[in-house]
């Protein structure tokens, strides 16, 4: 199985520095290292888009043989001119940091999904901005649909390609987003291949956005794993879990997902 898993440093952030979450994720035998803008609270940490900072950061992961396969954020943009412009600050920095991959939101607050009859057509003005932005950079901006937003599922993903016609943008998978929202996991794999950028890795239950361990949830995770495996997709899932000590169960689902893909 070529698929490879990454660590998230915001599941650190309170307690790690970022050189000390990549000497963990190295230590830990993760094959690479999503460096977020973001911290637990969701608060963005500007000094991670400064030169002189990435350059430091870039070396140590080089130092240490961990590649940083994606950099991003899950920033509410889509109202806020700071957060935006905040977007666009990771956006150029992610080639200084030897990645070629952005991970992005479609995220807004739930009532404005109801009450902003105008909240799509503001969201397609400040994505397709993105994505010009990105083909300048030469980077790949991945898409990470999550209920409750606008952009939610597979065809809600599918449906803004359609309209924003840029080759620069595609998804980061979350495989449990998926299993909640979309009718079959598998189908939506095959309708989005060639599109998959990057992903995210966890278990859930039907029913229930409750990030799990992989085993303890109800999906097929071997089968997930195979129909990404059988689409040619070969990059960085990265394990996703929120309600645990992420140092012990990102370690734990590390090891259970490396038997069950087989590696």
């Amino acid at each position: 199985m070529s698929i490879k898993f990454s660590g998230r440093t915001q599941m650190l952030s309170d307690r790690y520095s970022v050189f000390e979450a990549l000497e963990f994720f190295k230590n830990a035998g993760f094959d690479g290292v999503e460096l977020c803008y973001e911290d637990l609270g969701f608060h963005v940490k500007p000094d991670l888009w400064e030169p002189q900072f990435i350059a430091l950061i870039r070396e140590r992961s080089e130092q240490l043989g961990i590649t940083i396969s994606a950099v991003g954020n899950h920033l509410k943009y889509f109202h806020d001119d700071f957060m935006f412009e905040a977007v666009k600050k990771g956006i150029k920095s992610t080639r200084l940091y030897g990645a070629d991959v952005f991970i992005f939101a479609g995220m807004n607050d739930a009532n404005e999904k109801v009450a902003n009859k105008g909240l799509r057509a503001i969201a397609e003005e400040r994505i397709g901005e993105l994505c010009r932005l990105a083909e300048s950079e030469g980077v790949k901006l991945a898409m990470e649909p999550e209920p409750p937003s606008i952009y939610a599922n597979t065809a809600d993903f599918l449906a803004l390609c359609e309209t924003i016609g840029s080759p620069a943008l595609g998804i980061n998978f979350d495989v449990g987003h998926a299993f909640l929202t979309d009718a079959d996991i598998i189908d939506s794999i095959g309708l989005l291949k060639g599109k998959i950028f990057h992903g995210h890795i966890e278990d859930m239950q039907r029913g229930q956005h409750l990030h799990l361990l992989p085993g303890d949830g109800d999906m097929d995770l071997g089968a997930v794993l195979a129909k990404l495996a059988e689409t040619g997709f070969s990059g960085y899932m990265s394990i996703d879990l929120y309600n645990y000590k992420y140092e012990d169960a990102s370690v734990e689902a590390l090891n259970r997902l490396r038997k069950i893909a087989g590696a």
